[in-house]
């Protein structure tokens, strides 16, 4: 059952987002970045980031970087991530990272890589 954000808590979560936006915008392969978090009957859950990277800029440290402020944050509840990111020279060449927090052998997976979540 999903129990939407008040607008307190999606306005905490909102900070949060703000912040891992902020964090990657200072990344120098990063042209732009856009974070949000949802838990509404529509969307429960779930953080969505969509990063433009510096033309040629290899994606997956970024992917990585972008995961990992997720992963890290206090947004809560959490059960999936996606995390979309392009070539600002390029906008052909992209790609999609999608994490399930439901799937246990993927959270075992990023908490040995990235330890565990500050919130449940």
């Amino acid at each position: 059952m999903v129990n939407p954000t008040s607008p307190a808590e999606q306005a905490a979560m909102d900070a949060i987002t703000a912040q891992i936006q902020h964090t990657l915008e200072q990344r120098p392969d990063v042209v732009s970045a856009q974070v949000i978090y949802q838990n509404s009957l529509d969307a429960s859950e779930r953080a969505d980031a969509s990063v433009k990277v510096k033309g040629g800029t290899d994606f997956a440290p970024v992917l990585d970087d972008t995961e990992r402020l997720i992963w890290q944050s206090r947004l809560a509840p959490l059960s999936s991530l996606t995390i979309g990111i392009v070539d600002a020279d390029n906008l052909q060449r992209g790609d999609v990272r999608r994490v399930d927090l439901s799937d246990q052998t993927t959270v075992r997976a990023l908490q040995a890589r990235y330890g565990p979540r500050p919130v449940k």
